[in-house]
């Protein structure tokens, strides 16, 4: 079965990957698929990576860690309604 590329920048892309792992533009396709496929489909959710972390240098979770964190605790300068404009604006709270 036939591939028809018309877009430049895919075709060019294709050709320098082709180069550069010494296969022919079709072995390159095949190869950028997989590798994609493969990418796409082992990813680690960000719960997961959490855990193989926690288990890597063995750290436990407690009851008190699964707590989120109080207002005050975000306030390390500044009242209640700075944090929330800068919350509400994405702005760093140090700065």
């Amino acid at each position: 079965m036939a591939i028809n590329v018309n877009n430049t920048e895919a075709d060019a892309l294709t050709r320098a990957f082709a180069t550069m792992a010494g296969v022919s533009i079709t072995d390159a396709i095949v190869i950028a698929m997989k590798e994609a496929i493969e990418r796409r489909t082992s990813r680690e959710s960000p719960a997961e990576t959490a855990a193989r972390l926690r288990k890597k240098y063995g750290i436990s979770l407690t009851p008190s860690s699964r707590k989120p964190l109080s207002m005050r605790s975000l306030i390390p300068c500044g009242t209640k309604a700075d944090v929330h404009r800068r919350l509400r604006d994405h702005r760093p709270l140090v700065g």
